[in-house]
């Protein structure tokens, strides 16, 4: 699993554009590799042959078709060969699979995936992989028990629970229109899973900001929940004026929704950001509105 492990993290650097500085995976001729098997050298080279692809297409501006087409097809022939000798290898056709899936062959990758996960079915990536596949082509019931199989086996990665979240999010309505699910059983399952997700990456801005925007979308928000995650963000994620008066207004609208109109009033009136003005009069409006209620 190790060799597997360096050979994804090489593959993944170069599949993501914001990772061009990192580090590139040796060639199968380094010292380092004398201790690997002959079966994990080949599978080096593979490797080392995919990252000098996606190199050269990245270097160039215009990589010649028929230079691509070469590289690709010499690509093939050594999967070919490697997976004719190691067929039931899941970890070699798990990055078989993102590789196809990096070039645009996204049949070719799900069939890959699917032989991994037949070879070893304790893969997360490989869940993930096929939960992909799966919810880009409108089937959200397997995407969604492939992810809760992929939180079984990593309970620790964040973006297995980030992913769930949004699938249910995103599919909610057909799922609830199928009678799969309630929409109470997919609303608790979906806030679940971002919370989960907030809670494995404490210091990361962007899920904190994600999961206090996530109680508008349940049907029965926990709002006490909502008012507690939204002060995290003030405390920890809102450095820049806009980013607090955002985050102060999201709070006036959870204290509202406690009737804790008083306290909401006062945060209201500290906003004075143009871009933030109208979201501040509905919200004391419905102050107001509230007020007139109460006072007849």
């Amino acid at each position: 699993m190790r060799i597997f492990a360096k050979i994804c993290a090489s593959l993944a650097a170069l599949l993501c554009a914001a990772c061009s500085s990192a580090p590139k995976l040796p060639a199968p001729e380094s010292a380092q590799t004398n201790s690997y098997t002959l079966a994990q050298k080949r599978l080096l080279y593979i490797v080392d042959q995919q990252n000098r692809f996606f190199e050269s297409a990245k270097s160039k501006s215009r990589l010649a078709r028929s230079d691509a087409v070469s590289a690709k097809s010499r690509i093939d022939s050594l999967w070919t060969e490697y997976l004719t000798d190691f067929p039931n290898d899941a970890e070699a056709l798990a990055i078989r699979g993102k590789f196809l899936r990096a070039i645009g062959d996204f049949d070719g990758a799900h069939a890959a995936f699917i032989k991994a996960d037949s070879a070893n079915p304790n893969l997360a990536s490989v869940k993930q992989q096929l939960a992909n596949y799966e919810a880009e082509r409108g089937n959200p019931e397997s995407a969604r028990e492939n992810l809760k199989a992929a939180i079984a086996l990593a309970p620790d990665e964040a973006v297995y629970h980030e992913q769930l979240a949004d699938l249910l999010l995103f599919y909610r309505e057909e799922l609830v229109f199928r009678k799969k699910f309630s929409q109470s059983f997919i609303d608790a399952e979906m806030i679940d899973s971002m919370r989960a997700a907030a809670e494995l990456k404490p210091g990361d801005p962007r899920i904190q900001w994600k999961y206090a925007r996530f109680f508008y979308d349940v049907g029965k928000p926990d709002w006490r929940a909502a008012l507690a995650q939204w002060n995290i963000v003030l405390e920890k994620f809102a450095p820049m004026r806009v980013d607090r008066q955002t985050a102060l207004a999201n709070k006036a609208r959870v204290l509202i929704e406690l009737d804790r109109d008083a306290e909401a009033e006062q945060i209201l009136k500290t906003i004075d950001l143009q871009s933030l003005s109208d979201d501040a009069k509905k919200l004391m409006s419905v102050i107001e509105e509230s007020k007139k209620k109460k006072s007849k």
